[in-house]
């Protein structure tokens, strides 16, 4: 099971609620629900005494210390190492909202055995969404349209099947693989630089392309390598 750490309440509350708690070995200052979490070691703090300031204080001092380049956070470089996360969980929207940043790469880059990061912001996390919707939209529907309509394996339910209509569905499948590929042509991922629920989804239809009839062309190296990546990865050979 992967160890993880979490700068982000958020992204705690996430983790129990998709029965991943155990998982967590490390929190933030910040993380305090559910209860339980609050057992777990804390690896970062308030680089800032703000007790007893009032909120104007609380705002130039926070200002002064962001003008010099400085984080707000300090993380527990030392601990955050001993508890060999794999995976961390943080933001890079606010610099004032959770460790971010600066504190939190120079600590990562320290470590013995960097653990991968799970950056959760709304832009991110929408770009996700994006990406899973093209394949959806680009791919999967046409490729149903295939599968139903041409494959012997459906002949027995889907009656009566419009086989021509089925094919003329194959070049759109081509098509949008060919789509993918130009945007896989800079990057390692869908979404960039880390492996999400849009690759996940776009390795499924792919293999089902195969399975029905639709091989990635020859021609599409970009998409060819993707698939080789994403294949290779432990939970694509579960």
């Amino acid at each position: 099971m992967p160890r993880i750490v979490s700068f982000l309440p958020a992204a705690t509350e996430i983790a129990y609620a998709l029965g991943a708690g155990a998982d967590l070995v490390g929190r933030s200052h910040e993380c305090d629900y559910p209860p339980e979490v609050k057992s777990l070691p804390v690896v970062s703090k308030p680089a800032l005494p703000l007790e007893g300031l009032s909120q104007q204080e609380i705002d130039r001092a926070v200002a002064a210390r962001l003008a010099s380049g400085e984080g707000l956070y300090q993380v527990d470089e030392k601990l955050l190492d001993e508890l060999h996360p794999d995976l961390v969980f943080t933001q890079d929207l606010c610099q004032v909202c959770a460790p971010s940043g600066n504190e939190l790469s120079r600590a990562l880059r320290d470590m013995a055995s960097p653990p991968e990061v799970l950056w959760l912001t709304p832009r991110n996390i929408a770009e996700i969404d994006m990406w899973t919707r093209r394949v959806e939209l680009r791919m999967m529907m046409p490729l149903g349209m295939v599968w139903a309509h041409t494959h012997p394996f459906t002949a027995r339910v889907v009656k009566p099947q419009y086989k021509d209509f089925g094919e003329s569905q194959r070049p759109r499948v081509t098509a949008a693989m060919t789509e993918f590929d130009h945007a896989l042509a800079k990057r390692d991922w869908l979404d960039g630089e880390r492996y999400t629920i849009a690759d996940i989804v776009l390795l499924t239809t792919i293999d089902f392309a195969t399975f029905v009839g639709i091989p990635v062309p020859g021609e599409l190296g970009n998409l060819t390598d993707w698939h080789r990546r994403a294949s290779a990865r432990p939970s694509a050979q579960a």
